[in-house]
């Protein structure tokens, strides 16, 4: 294994070297960067910037295991890693810049800290999405199961949530397993080739999209921007909307106390034993 500070130089990986940890910035400018036998990139630390050039990560995986804020950025519409793996103690690692498409070859895993689609609207999965306790904030992106050999939603996570997921397999099976027993979507289940198995699943829902759709009926628009699970609570997070104003060009943020003052609205409309309102999050921009 070797260590480097941020990376910037073409280059294809291979011989002895099966690991590399990078306590700085992964810079790809221009031409390719091969991983060969290369096994693992950790990031440590900073951000994987491309720019233009090309990785071909053959059978590596990308761990993103830094304290801080991390991202996927730069100026590539579309990036491709092999197996992308997300394991923070605490932050979030997000997708910027101009990139809105990741694909991965392998397996994406969420073992803590939280992974935030942010710019990306679509991910091209060919392996398992496995969660054994990270985040995942799914904004309004679209997650495509694409492999050609069976696929699971899988890990310790009991609750699983998504946006949009869409089946597309030229053949086999996407499973949910492990140990999750609920699926929620907070919008669409496409299944446009292959097949979809419940699985483990005992519970498939839209409470993210009912809680959306009620708070619309109560006049207050909101999107629900992620989810977190824990131990006996999943929290949601929600951003308010805007209120279009008659006569006017301008538009009102929705106050918060609008969304904590319907809390036994919400609870009544989710079927929910208990419903806690946490407005704001600490720190965040939305409700929880």
């Amino acid at each position: 294994s070797r260590g480097f500070g941020d990376v910037y130089k073409r280059q294809a990986v291979g011989g002895i070297v099966d690991t590399i940890a990078l306590s700085g910035n992964m810079t790809l400018t221009s031409g390719i960067l091969t991983a060969g036998e290369l096994t693992d990139v950790i990031m440590t630390a900073g951000n994987w910037t491309n720019n233009g050039a090309t990785f071909a990560p053959d059978n590596s995986t990308v761990t993103f295991n830094g304290s801080g804020a991390q991202a996927i950025n730069g100026t590539a519409a579309s990036q491709t890693f092999n197996g992308l793996t997300v394991s923070k103690s605490s932050n979030t690692l997000s997708v910027g810049g101009s990139t809105t498409s990741l694909t991965l070859n392998g397996n994406m895993k969420l073992s803590s800290g939280t992974f935030s689609n942010g710019t990306a609207t679509n991910i091209y999965s060919k392996g398992n999405w496995t969660n054994n306790g990270g985040g995942f904030m799914f904004g309004t992106g679209t997650v495509h199961f694409t492999g050609t050999t069976a696929q699971a939603i899988n890990g310790s996570a009991s609750t699983q949530s998504f946006y949009n997921i869409t089946v597309n397999k030229a053949s086999d099976t996407l499973t949910l397993a492990g140990s999750t027993t609920s699926l929620t979507l907070d919008a669409n289940m496409t299944l446009t080739a292959g097949h979809f198995n419940g699985g483990t699943a005992t519970t498939i829902n839209m409470t993210a999209g009912l809680l959306e759709k009620t708070l619309t009926e109560f006049g207050v628009p909101a999107k629900v921007v992620g989810y977190r699970v824990g131990p006996t609570v999943t929290q949601y997070a929600v951003e308010p909307g805007y209120i279009e104003r008659i006569g006017q060009e301008d538009k009102q943020k929705v106050r918060i106390s609008k969304i904590s003052g319907l809390s036994k609205d919400l609870a009544l409309a989710l079927k929910a034993e208990r419903l806690r309102i946490v407005a704001p999050v600490p720190g965040k921009s939305y409700v929880g």
